[in-house]
């Protein structure tokens, strides 16, 4: 019986290296569910170029356009354009140091209630090392409806809407309500959601049902 000659194992020689580009960058659900159709696929890459060179202290990202244009498969026109399209729509914000664009990119998260209706907007700026940080931060005010303690993330376009409860009183987004029918802790979290926006209601307070208080 005769066997196939065992193939020989190639060479390396000792001075080749091998490499893996093996970092990675976050990137939320909520910029996929409800971000990405506000974006044109040109101003995508560049951002995820952006946010690729991001640095992990501070977040600032300094790639030339002339990198963008080279990695997004880009005109560097197109990329000046992309760029100003993502600081038009809030994804980012540019600074000049010297002949160099500095960036500095912005999450969006929205809050939404049980119906899946949105509540509110959480931004912040992206930073790496301080992503863990803010997520905790917005966990924190889905669960409390507190901002005092927020450091990082900011809250925006906050609404209420608020169901299930008969009778008079205070109408926030077109819903009626009446605060004393909550339970202590509830009329907490909401006089918080309120205050946070701006509102302030006395306890002894009814609003005119054909009113409306928006947050």
């Amino acid at each position: 019986m005769t066997y196939p000659k065992s193939v020989p194992m190639l060479a390396v020689p000792a001075e080749a290296t091998l490499a893996a580009a093996i970092r990675w960058f976050h990137m939320f659900d909520s910029m996929i569910d409800s971000e990405l159709g506000k974006i044109s696929g040109s101003a995508l890459k560049v951002y995820l170029v952006i946010k690729r060179h991001s640095n992990y202290q501070n977040g600032l990202s300094f790639p030339s356009e002339k990198t963008i244009a080279e990695k997004a498969v880009l005109s560097i026109s197109q990329v000046k354009r992309c760029v100003k399209e993502l600081h038009a729509q809030g994804y980012l914000s540019v600074t000049k140091h010297g002949r160099k664009n500095l960036y500095m990119l912005r999450e969006k998260i929205l809050i939404q209630d049980n119906k899946g209706n949105s509540t509110a907007e959480v931004t912040w700026d992206y930073v790496p090392s301080a992503v863990t940080n803010a997520v905790e931060e917005i966990k924190n005010y889905v669960k409390t409806g507190q901002a005092e303690k927020v450091q990082i993330i900011q809250i925006q376009n906050l609404q209420l809407n608020i169901n299930n409860v008969s009778g008079g009183g205070v109408v926030i987004n077109n819903q009626t309500w009446d605060l004393s029918k909550f339970d202590p802790e509830m009329q907490r979290l909401v006089r918080g959601f309120l205050a946070n926006a701006g509102i302030t209601i006395p306890e002894n307070y009814t609003q005119l049902t054909d009113d409306t208080c928006r947050g």
